[in-house]
């Protein structure tokens, strides 16, 4: 369903998933939460993330790049700090995405102390990354 973006075909089955009892587990609910983002249903996906919360962080960044994509720069950033509270480690989409999210919003000093922590993992010789920090502080001036 993800595949054909079609979100009727996802919904259903979803639904006979529910109607059959199933339990969502993370490699079932990764898979919804999928669809649904895909799909263009945010909340759907965000409500089945939510439930499931787990360490896989392509989920995590699927969720932050979707709220950035929508301009809600603020609840990308919840996300990463969620993610951090719980001990996921981010990779460098993570943190290109996180910085992107920060410069939005014109954050410099949480800006800043992200910076710190990526160099801290050794993601400061990472192109992406570096890209990303580049172009915020030009926007910061």
């Amino acid at each position: 369903c993800a595949e054909k973006n079609s979100l009727e075909d996802g919904k259903k089955v979803h639904s006979v998933i529910i109607s059959n009892g199933m339990v969502i587990d993370e490699a079932l609910g990764a898979k919804l939460v999928f669809m649904y983002v895909n799909c263009g249903d945010l909340v759907n996906g965000r409500r089945i993330f939510d439930e499931i919360l787990n360490d896989k962080v392509f989920l995590w960044n699927l969720m932050m790049s979707e709220y950035a994509k929508i301009g809600s720069y603020r609840e990308s950033v919840s996300l990463f700090m969620k993610m951090q509270k719980m001990g996921v480690s981010g990779d460098s989409y993570t943190f290109t995405c996180v910085l992107k999210c920060f410069a939005a919003l014109g954050k410099v000093k949480e800006f800043k102390r992200v910076h710190g922590y990526i160099l801290k993992l050794g993601f400061g010789s990472n192109t992406a990354v570096v890209n990303s920090m580049i172009a915020a502080y030009f926007k910061f001036g």
